[in-house]
C-alpha cells in the first residue's frame, strides 16, 4: 500500500510538473505580442494596443469561465463515450453563447471605444476586432486541450507550447515592423488558428485510434 501511495504521488507530481511547464509556455507565448510591441513600436502604438486587449478581455472572460466549466468534465468523457458527447454538446453550447456575444461586440465596438478610451482611440477597433476572433479560436480548442491534458500523454501539450513559441515569434518578427498593432494581432490569431487545428488533428487521430484497436 505504501508502495503504491508513493507511485501514485509520483505520477501526479509528474502530470502536474508537466501542465505547469506547458500553462507557463502558453502564457508566454500569449503575450509575445507586447513584448514584440514594446521592441519595435512606440508608447502610442502600446497604447491603442493596450485598448484592443482590454476591448476582447470582454470575450476572454467567458472562455475563461468555458475553461472552468469544460476541464474538470474532460477525463471522464475520455472514458466514456455517453460522457463524451454531452462533453462536446456543453462545449458547443458555451461556444455558440460566446460567439453570439462576441458578433454583438463587434457590432458595437467603435461606439464602445469612442465612450471608454475616447475617440483618439477609434484606429483600436481593427486590431481588437482580430484579437475577439482570436479569443473565439482559443475557445474552439479548449475542450480537445483538456482532453490531451487528461489522456496518457499529457506531455504532448508542453510539444504544442513550443511550437506556439516557434510559429508566433517568426510571426511577430514579420508583421509587427510592417503592419504594427494590427499586424500583432493577425499574428497572435494565426498562431493560434494553427494550434487549434494541430489540438483537434490530435484528439481525431486519437480517437482512430481507439475505434482500430
Amino acid at each position: 500500500l505504501h508502495r503504491s501511495s508513493l507511485a501514485r504521488i509520483r505520477s501526479y507530481l509528474a502530470v502536474s510538473m508537466t501542465l505547469l511547464v506547458s500553462a507557463t509556455l502558453t502564457l508566454v507565448g500569449n503575450r509575445l505580442d507586447v513584448f514584440f510591441l514594446s521592441y519595435y513600436m512606440d508608447f502610442g502604438q502600446l497604447g491603442v494596443y493596450g485598448v484592443a486587449l482590454r476591448i476582447c478581455v470582454v470575450v476572454s472572460i467567458m472562455t475563461a469561465a468555458m475553461s472552468t466549466i469544460v476541464t474538470p468534465r474532460a477525463a471522464a468523457a475520455a472514458a466514456d463515450p455517453a460522457k463524451f458527447r454531452r462533453y462536446v454538446a456543453l462545449s458547443g453550447f458555451y461556444s455558440t453563447i460566446q460567439i453570439v456575444c462576441a458578433m454583438i461586440l463587434l457590432l458595437l465596438i467603435e461606439p464602445l471605444i469612442r465612450i471608454v478610451f475616447g475617440a483618439e482611440y477609434t484606429q483600436a477597433a481593427l486590431p481588437a476586432s482580430i484579437l475577439i476572433g482570436q479569443v473565439l479560436l482559443l475557445t474552439v480548442g479548449i475542450p480537445f486541450q483538456a482532453l490531451i491534458q487528461c489522456c496518457d500523454r499529457p506531455s504532448r501539450m508542453i510539444y504544442i507550447a513550443l511550437t506556439r513559441l516557434i510559429v508566433n515569434v517568426p510571426l511577430m518578427m514579420l508583421l509587427i515592423p510592417r503592419y504594427s498593432v494590427t499586424g500583432a494581432a493577425v499574428a497572435v490569431t494565426i498562431t493560434t488558428l494553427l494550434m487549434t487545428i494541430v489540438v483537434i488533428m490530435l484528439n481525431m487521430l486519437d480517437l482512430c485510434f481507439e475505434f482500430l484497436y
